[in-house]
C-alpha cells in the first residue's frame, strides 16, 4: 500500500470514529429532550454497526424500560452482560466508566425489570 492510501484509510477510521461519537451523542440529546423514539432508533443504529458499543447499548437498555419494552430490555441486558463478563472490571471503556462501574449501573437496572 501507498504512503496515501494508508493516509487514506487512516482518515476514513477517523471519520467513522467521529460519526459514531456524534451518533451517540445525538442519542442522548434525544433522551434529554424526552424524544424516546429518536433516541432508541439512534441507538439501533450504532449498535447495528458497533454491537461492542457498551454505554450505546446501556442506554438502549433503559430507553426501552422507559417505553415499557421489559423483554426487549431484558434481553439486551443479557447481550450487555454476556459481553462485559468477558472483560476486566478495571479495564477502561471510556473516559469516565470502567466495565466494573457499567456492570454495577446495569444490576441497578436489574431491579426495574
Amino acid at each position: 500500500m501507498t504512503e496515501n492510501q494508508n493516509l487514506q484509510i487512516s482518515t476514513a477510521r477517523v471519520d467513522y470514529t467521529i460519526m459514531k461519537q456524534d451518533l451517540y451523542l445525538d442519542a442522548l440529546k434525544y433522551g434529554e429532550k424526552g424524544d424516546l423514539e429518536k433516541k432508541e432508533k439512534t441507538l439501533e443504529e450504532i449498535l447495528l454497526h458497533q454491537p461492542e458499543h457498551f454505554l450505546a447499548r446501556y442506554e438502549y437498555v433503559n430507553c426501552l424500560l422507559k417505553k415499557n419494552k421489559v423483554s426487549e430490555a431484558r434481553s439486551q441486558l443479557e447481550i450487555l452482560f454476556e459481553k462485559l463478563d468477558k472483560l476486566s472490571d478495571n479495564l477502561q471503556i471510556d473516559e469516565w466508566i470502567t466495565v466494573g462501574s457499567l456492570k454495577f449501573l446495569c444490576n441497578d437496572l436489574i431491579t426495574k425489570l
